[in-house]
């Protein structure tokens, strides 16, 4: 009697140990599932994201209001630019609201726009911009490179987003 109860007893171990390595397999497919379903999602949002600030780039009115609160623009209008500099430059929407820099609202951790800036918002814009001046003499209402390149703040995101797939390469003139 004693060998079959030690007999059961190790099959219900057996049985028990086949079930936690099921659960555990179950588990661990399901959490990288998910995390892959999140990459994918933050993917999407920050394709978006790059979409929507090409377009608000794009936009005659708020590029009016990005030369307007851009002092470091002033060189455009009276020549004194040069092609080797290279600046930062914030963007505005048409009506005044700051769309990159670190006083814009940006995207949280997943790619999603923030409201305000009291929301954990870890990813911004940052643009900077430079005139193609000719090679003669003055630089007046020269074409205007802007980059602008997905940051992410010192506090937060996983450092190995690829971050260059959201860069932004325009041309505008004044």
């Amino acid at each position: 009697i004693d060998n079959e109860r030690g007999s059961t007893i190790l099959i219900l171990i057996g049985i028990l140990v086949a079930v936690m390595i099921f659960f555990g397999t179950f588990i661990q497919g399901r959490l990288s599932y998910t995390s892959v379903e999140q990459r994918e999602r933050k993917r999407v949002s920050l394709e978006m994201a790059k979409t929507m600030m090409d377009a608000q780039l794009s936009n005659n009115e708020g590029w009016n209001e990005t030369l307007l609160k851009n002092v470091n623009l002033n060189c455009l209008r009276d020549g004194s630019c040069t092609t080797l500099q290279t600046q930062p430059l914030i963007i505005y929407d048409l009506t005044g609201q700051p769309l990159s820099g670190d006083n814009s609202s940006g995207y949280d951790q997943h790619g999603t726009p923030c409201l305000n800036l009291q929301q954990n918002c870890q990813l911004k814009y940052q643009f900077t911009w430079r005139p193609l001046c000719p090679a003669i003499a003055g630089c007046i209402n020269p074409l205007i490179e802007v980059v602008g390149e997905m940051r992410e703040s010192s506090f937060g995101v996983s450092a190995s987003m690829n971050f260059s797939k959201y860069k932004i390469v325009q041309y505008r003139g004044i």
